[in-house]
């Protein structure tokens, strides 16, 4: 019972580190960049059908953020990518924090609602294999994947290979996203403290 308690406790961590960096690394942006380009506010996220982007919204690159937990000083860094679809907005992100026990490096995805969970998102850095993460969860931000990101996937990051993910809609159609590797060797720098 205590295990299912911890679980659910690291989970909702997860979530609230992914929300809290999303919401100061994304948010303002994006509304100031849609306000910039049509002279009004931001429009909310329409309930259609999903269909793969046809182009990025907002390009960004990695950014660091740091915050003082009862485990101690956690830093994370993070990148989100706003791709347009139509009048819809469809935000992808990833986050790379060292866990607080093994300070071993992992990466949260969070990709949209609507995706096919049985295959979960398949992910690629630069030239490296594909592999495929399942999807813990999913809430009203979108759905999360957690994996243990390699030193290899790291060094490539950090080198400039984009990171590819792919997922399905629930109708089974293939959807690309690519979050750029732009800023992740600063970005990882603080983290690490190296």
């Amino acid at each position: 019972m205590l295990y299912v308690a911890e679980k659910k406790q690291h989970a909702c961590r997860i979530v609230g580190y992914f929300v809290a960096c999303f919401l100061l690394l994304s948010a303002s942006a994006i509304a100031q960049t849609q306000q910039q380009k049509t002279g009004r506010p931001a429009a909310p996220p329409s309930s259609q059908a999903q269909q793969a982007p046809s182009s990025q919204a907002s390009p960004s690159k990695w950014t660091a953020a740091c915050s003082d937990t009862s485990k101690g000083f956690e830093c994370r860094a993070a990148q989100t990518m706003v791709y347009q679809q139509g009048q819809r907005r469809i935000q992808v992100g990833a986050i790379l924090r060292l866990l607080p026990d093994n300070k071993k490096p992992n990466l949260l995805l969070r990709l949209p609602l609507g995706v096919k969970l049985g295959p979960g998102v398949t992910i690629r850095v630069g030239e490296s294999q594909a592999k495929a993460i399942a999807f813990e969860s999913c809430n009203l931000n979108g759905c999360l994947a957690e994996y243990p990101i390699t030193s290899a996937e790291i060094s490539s990051l950090q080198k400039g290979a984009d990171l590819a993910l792919s997922i399905r809609t629930a109708q089974n159609a293939p959807i690309k996203f690519t979050l750029p590797a732009a800023g992740f060797a600063t970005a990882y720098a603080k983290v690490t403290g190296k």
